[in-house]
């Protein structure tokens, strides 16, 4: 239910911001506006309100199919003579143009509003300690380590910043991925002096950035102390001896330093062959030193062997609140949705050219699932959730595809370089086109929605 619910709430959010901003820009452009709806088909309740400026109402109307809405304003080939100076179709061609972006343009607003409130308030996120880089990863290639505190970062050739919680980490590493770029970080170790490492992240074999994932480089998480959380009844930590708050320190003779480590060595115990009885050496409150001997059991997952103790691992990891001053809030959540623009454009295009794989689409199912999610996560992860969601949705409807805001800025762009608008054969063929190509894409995401979901069972 709270799944369905918060979908709901972000379809509802996000369809009326945009229509909204259609709505306002048109009335302060001077178009009539006869119909605002907020979803499709048949209307479950309705009212009129009237609008001074054109000196008419409009009917707003929600409707039964929360999918989608539309701003519904006068045309000049259906309306009276005497109402054609309303009609969008004879408005100058800067305002029609301004009444087609409002709506993209006030998604993108929800989203700088939505970060910014949350940068005001603060965030509370774990902070950038890292937990061990996979052997052989390019994090651990390039000297990063289990515990190091990572303080600050950049691309390569931008502003030097303060690193504030993990989560500012990972976004750092996702824009580098996508725009081909290397990382600048600075680095506080153990008992050591401050140090800087370039992470060649533009040097990654070509097949890696198909799916990029931050585990492949080695970014596994943050930093958690190696501690037997919570043994399953019966099960194989509890049945060999492990108990609860026991601090793992070796593992057959190897040095264990967070709990990232130690579950990436029971992992890989089971994937050459049944897994061999292990020595660990446990610190176990009361007791110190405690030698346990223990066998993983070798299970299968998406058929990959792996190797389990059946016991929860790790403890949370360290956190911290973030917060800034509002004009720095308002700065950050300007440039949050810009970064994030500019990253859903340039996946895009990494999946048109085949850079990118076209799982990566999702479709409602995923979106519902995901909203879930972060609502159970908490408000402020469910309002990050929605911001997200709006730029996707202000970018979506910016590209230049007939049906879309951004066909219609193209149509605009025509008629301002040739002096004259498309035919109307031109027009109904483009938006043949346009619907073609929309119902391809909806086509594409559903599918692959319906494989995540059949996947996970």
């Amino acid at each position: 239910m709270l799944t369905f619910l918060s979908f709901l709430l972000a379809l509802v959010v996000i369809i009326f911001v945009h229509e909204y901003g259609h709505y306002r820009a048109a009335l302060a452009c001077g178009v009539k506006v006869t119909r605002f709806s907020l979803g499709f088909g048949k209307p479950l309740m309705s009212w009129q309100v009237r609008q001074h400026s054109v000196q008419q109402q409009t009917e707003f109307v929600i409707s039964a199919l929360p999918f989608g809405g539309y701003v519904q304003m006068l045309d000049s080939k259906t309306c009276l003579p005497d109402e054609q100076k309303w009609a969008l179709d004879t408005q100058r061609l800067w305002k029609r143009v301004v009444v087609v972006s409002a709506g993209p343009l006030a998604n993108f607003a929800l989203a700088i509003l939505i970060y910014s409130a949350c940068f005001i308030y603060g965030e509370i996120q774990p902070r950038a300690i890292l937990s061990a880089p996979s052997t052989h990863s390019l994090m651990h290639e390039v000297g990063l380590r289990s515990g190091d505190l990572i303080t600050k970062g950049a691309l390569i050739n931008d502003e030097f910043r303060a690193l504030q919680g993990y989560s500012s980490l990972n976004w750092l590493m996702i824009k580098a991925r996508m725009s081909g770029s290397d990382v600048l970080l600075e680095v506080q170790s153990r008992g050591k002096s401050a140090r800087e490492i370039i992470v060649p992240l533009s040097q990654l074999p070509a097949d890696k950035s198909k799916d990029f994932s931050l585990k492949d480089i080695g970014l596994t998480g943050p930093w958690t102390a190696p501690v037997i959380a919570e043994p399953l009844q019966g099960g194989v930590a509890q049945l060999a001896g492990l108990k609860r708050g026991d601090v793992v320190l070796k593992v057959q003779g190897e040095a264990i330093e967070d709990a990232g480590q130690l579950r990436e060595k029971i992992r890989q115990s089971g994937r050459l062959g049944d897994p061999e009885m292990q020595l660990w050496e446990v610190n176990r409150r009361g007791q110190g030193l405690v030698l346990i001997e223990i066998k993983p059991k070798r299970v299968w997952i998406n058929e990959e062997p792996f190797g389990r103790i059946e016991a929860k691992i790790g403890e949370a990891p360290t956190l911290e609140t973030i917060r800034y001053d509002f004009f720095t809030s308002l700065q950050m959540g300007a440039e949050k949705t810009w970064e994030q623009s500019w990253l859903t454009l340039e996946l895009m295009g990494q999946i048109l050219v085949g850079l990118a794989s076209w799982q990566h689409l999702s479709g409602p199912i995923t979106m519902a699932d995901a909203a879930g999610k972060s609502a159970e996560s908490g408000w402020q992860s469910y309002l990050q959730f929605l911001a997200l969601v709006s730029v996707s949705v202000g970018i979506l409807n910016l590209l230049p595809i007939p049906v879309l805001d951004g066909g219609h800025l193209l149509y605009y762009l025509w008629e301002a370089v040739v002096g004259t608008s498309p035919s109307e054969v031109w027009l109904e063929r483009f938006q043949k086109l346009g619907l073609g190509v929309i119902l391809m894409l909806m086509s594409f995401a559903l599918f692959n929605d319906l494989q995540r979901w059949i996947g996970a069972f």
